[in-house]
């Protein structure tokens, strides 16, 4: 399965990588393309539903810099306990 990997600012306590995670959120919820997410340490990835949203996304992004490159990789989603609630599906999001 493809999966975006974004590598996140690290120092600054942590800030810089919310704040470049928060980003990216915000431009996924307003692309309205239905997404999981993970972040580990300062690692965030994104899987998309269908694999033609990858390209809607790489199209549409427009990064400020190198930390808002991602990698397209090879990885299967897998929920935990930490990733549980980080479950999106943009702005429609059914919780089940």
């Amino acid at each position: 399965m493809k999966c975006l990997r974004f590598t996140l600012p690290s120092g600054s306590a942590g800030m810089a990588a919310g704040y470049t995670r928060g980003s990216i959120m915000k431009k996924l919820n307003n692309l309205n393309l239905k997404y999981k997410h993970k972040t580990q340490r300062y690692v965030f990835k994104v899987w998309f539903e269908n694999d033609s949203d990858y390209t809607i996304f790489y199209l549409l992004w427009e990064a400020p810099n190198s930390w808002h490159k991602p990698e397209l990789i090879e990885e299967n989603y897998v929920p935990d306990e930490s990733s549980s609630k980080g479950i999106q599906s943009g702005p429609e999001v059914k919780k089940e």
